[in-house]
């Protein structure tokens, strides 16, 4: 390329420049730039920027796919990486290592920092999870930070042993005796207890720890010997304990039991014949499942979700092409029964639900507690319409799944009606219609139940808030105590009380209650809403802070349908322990910033 200047063009004086300046081929500028003969050079400093800068975010880019060594050390990578800069340094295995160390060490920095200036508590959820015989966990704190924005980030992900006592076998993989002494024992549980412990000091958590969401496996031993620890630590929400709550994810599966009846496996079977049995019906097939609004399970998903999603496609098969003959003439295998397609239809009404659910508790994104009591509550009310239909034995033990969904219910449903009232889009109006649905006359015990433990919070927190004399604070809330886990009626609590105390010492909470309901809006942000009202209802926000950052589950988003945590199987991988830790929770916490940065705090708007 070449410049020049015409006098026409008034640049007479950048002609003449261009003159005395001796030629210059640009390859040779820019080789000279890059290759600086002065080390320490700013040129050369700036190059040198850009590659760490490069290389952090590339080794960011990786472990948000869950990348392993093996890919870094392939000549691929090495293409990729000189073909962003050709100057950039050849990389070891052992430099990509310690730089990606060195992020997961500052990002746990900025976590713990984030933790600390968070105003609210946190929760804990213990995930148990399985490879062959080899058991792992994984725990995650859950806060709502000083943003409003919630947050659900992994802090420990490792081995806890092996069923078959094989786990002598795995000790080289570990630095010390110590660290591996619960699991070379056998004692996965524990080795649970003891790895819930360190991660509680060693994340700084005594002081604001105030509930704790685990699947089966975690007893409440580790909870109790939690509290062991944190006797002296006043957990708002339940009194000097901790919040103890089941897995809704985890109950939810275990509403078919081990194995899905056998009527229903069958139909199952006889439907995919028939839907795949012409290479045009085969192709009609393939477009249903292509349009179908639900993920496609995988080998290692739930047997009820691999179940569901067949079955979902057979009835939009049916609705689609009721006479497949008006497009080919197979008579063989014959069209299921029309008992059979009841059958497929009883199914899925109520999997539906089941499958919402699961969906509503498990995302990361708009995952307020306000947000799950819609699906769960749905939930409840297709259990009840599926239990009045014809032969509905044939297809599920429905007696069996009510008796699990109402012992899963008496544990949540104070939490997700408070957490409805905190929603100042529908407070306890939006309750009593439910209720009245569900309970019919019983509906208004229900809802004492529910003001009682609001006014019995909303006193402790005011408290806290004001600096109140503990004294007189607990003289005044003697009689609105409740169960430290929230399930036991307050029948001994009279009416006339509570209205005495509402009027004398609850005028906040009062005030929100009493004021007009926010108007239904899709973009509602729940959380948005209490940061901007927390100077008018102080107390009450404080409440809605910890009440929303529940924690419905255990389980992450990825792994909410399947049998097991896909993420275990690093553990197989040629990397250390601590290494596929760092990974994991790197991983997360990457992802989880680019969801808040994306859509940030609150949740969906809540059908009415």
């Amino acid at each position: 390329m070449s410049l020049g200047g015409t006098s026409t063009g008034r640049t007479t004086h950048l002609r003449r420049h261009l003159k005395i300046c001796p030629a210059l081929p640009a390859t040779d500028r820019m080789q000279k730039q890059r290759s600086s003969p002065h080390p320490g050079s700013t040129i050369e400093s700036i190059w040198k920027f850009d590659q760490d800068r490069s290389l952090e975010l590339l080794i960011k880019v990786l472990v948000s796919n869950l990348f392993s060594s093996p890919l870094t050390s392939s000549t691929t990578f090495r293409q990729l990486w000189a073909g962003i800069c050709p100057t950039n340094d050849v990389l070891s295995d052992a430099a990509i290592e310690e730089k990606f160390l060195s992020i997961f060490e500052n990002e746990k920095l900025k976590l713990k920092e984030e933790i600390a200036l968070a105003p609210g508590g946190v929760f804990l959820t213990a995930a148990s999870s399985s490879l062959e015989t080899k058991n792992f966990i994984f725990l995650t704190v859950h806060f709502i930070d000083k943003e409003w924005n919630l947050n659900r980030k992994i802090i420990r992900c490792c081995f806890t042993g092996c069923e078959d006592f094989d786990a002598e076998y795995f000790v080289s993989m570990f630095p010390n005796l110590q660290s591996c002494h619960n699991f070379i024992n056998g004692n996965v549980r524990a080795a649970e207890e003891e790895i819930v412990k360190e991660a509680v000091q060693n994340w700084r958590l005594e002081w604001k720890l105030l509930g704790i969401s685990s699947r089966k496996s975690l007893a409440d031993a580790a909870v109790l010997a939690l509290e062991k620890n944190l006797t002296e630590q006043n957990y708002l929400l339940a009194k000097c304990k901790l919040l103890n709550l089941p897995c809704i994810i985890d109950a939810l599966n275990d509403l078919f039991g081990y194995e899905i009846n056998e009527y229903v496996l069958s139909t199952s079977k006889m439907w995919f014949q028939y839907m795949t049995c012409t290479p045009l019906r085969r192709d009609k097939y393939k477009e249903i499942l292509s349009r179908l609004q639900i993920n496609r399970p995988s080998f290692g998903s739930q047997r009820w979700y691999l179940t569901f999603h067949s079955l979902e496609a057979a009835l939009q098969f049916n609705n689609e092409l009721p006479d497949p003959q008006q497009i080919d003439s197979r008579y063989y295998p014959a069209k299921p029964s029309f008992a059979q397609l009841k059958a497929a239809e009883n199914f899925c009404d109520l999997v539906r639900a089941i499958y919402h659910a699961v969906k509503v508790v498990s995302r990361t994104c708009n995952g307020a507690l306000n947000s799950q009591f819609h699906a769960i509550w749905n939930l409840k009310m297709a259990l009840l319409r599926s239990s009045t239909k014809e032969n509905i034995d044939q297809v599920f033990n429905i007696e069996q799944m009510k008796l699990k969904f109402d012992q899963l219910w008496r544990k949540w449903y104070l939490w997700l009606s408070l957490a409805v009232v905190l929603d100042p889009r529908y407070k306890f109006r939006f309750l009593l219609v439910c209720f009245k649905e569900a309970f019919g006359s019983h509906a208004k015990r229900y809802i004492f139940e529910v003001r009682g433990k609001l006014y019995e919070l909303f006193l402790q927190y005011s408290c806290h808030v004001d600096q109140q004399n503990s004294d007189s604070f607990d003289q005044r809330t003697n009689d609105l105590q409740l169960d430290t886990h929230g399930s036991t009626p307050v029948h001994a609590t009279s009416q006339n009380f509570i209205e005495q105390a509402a009027h004398e010492e609850l005028g906040e909470v009062i005030r929100y209650l009493e004021a007009e309901l926010i108007p239904q809006n899709a973009n509602f942000d729940i959380l948005k809403w209490w940061k901007e009202n927390a100077l008018t209802y102080p107390a009450l926000a404080r409440l809605a802070c910890d009440i929303l950052a529940i924690p419905g589950s255990a389980v992450s988003a990825e792994s909410a349908f399947d049998e097991t945590d896909e993420r275990v199987g690093l553990f197989n991988l040629k990397l250390s322990p601590e290494l596929v830790e760092a990974l994991v929770c790197t991983q997360d916490w990457i992802k989880s910033s680019e969801i808040i940065s994306d859509e940030v705090g609150g949740n969906i708007n809540m059908p009415a």
